[in-house]
């Protein structure tokens, strides 16, 4: 497949959330439309570098050695070694922002949807603009669905009456 269509596939087509419902607690959380979309900009980043050093340590440490069987494992040390090292720089660079948003940097860690790339993507492709086209478009499609989800659910909080029990997430789902 080519660049453009892999990104397609990631961002509309295939868009994890939509399809696999993978990581759909994280609209639970985040329910401001700045906070969504700050978030969404942090996962992208840890996305795109946990992707290309994972992509490194697959192709020169697990294949190699024959220990694909701890890719899983590797995969969840880069990704929270990555969001680590971004709620440093963060922290370290952009202490206002850290102050505001410094609370969902853990949320990034525990994330889904990255682990879900490097897990399918990366031991499935040898080619290493296919992992970066990946690595980006399935997260800006996560971010894509997940501020039209908060600007759904801020709208129908505003506008409509509704019964208690589909207050909040629940009606957005719906």
């Amino acid at each position: 497949m080519n660049i453009i269509s892999i990104f397609l596939m990631g961002l509309i087509g295939g868009n994890i959330v939509l399809t696999q419902f993978i990581d759909i607690t994280l609209l639970r959380n985040l329910r401001k439309l700045d906070v969504a979309f700050v978030v969404g900009l942090l996962m992208i980043d840890v996305t795109l570098v946990s992707g290309l050093i994972f992509f490194v340590v697959y192709q020169w440490l697990l294949i190699p050695l024959n220990l694909i069987f701890l890719s899983f494992l590797f995969a969840v040390f880069v990704v929270a070694g990555v969001s680590q090292l971004e709620a440093f720089i963060v922290k370290r660079f952009f202490p206002k922002l850290f102050e505001q948003y410094g609370f969902y940097l853990p949320l990034i860690t525990t994330n889904a949807v990255i682990t879900y790339v490097l897990m399918t993507t990366i031991p499935s492709t040898l080619n290493l603009w296919d992992i970066i086209a990946t690595s980006l478009a399935v997260p800006i499609g996560f971010v894509m669905i997940n501020l039209l989800l908060v600007i759904y659910q801020e709208r129908l909080e505003r506008t409509s009456r509704i019964p208690k029990p589909f207050q909040g997430l629940s009606i957005t789902l719906i």
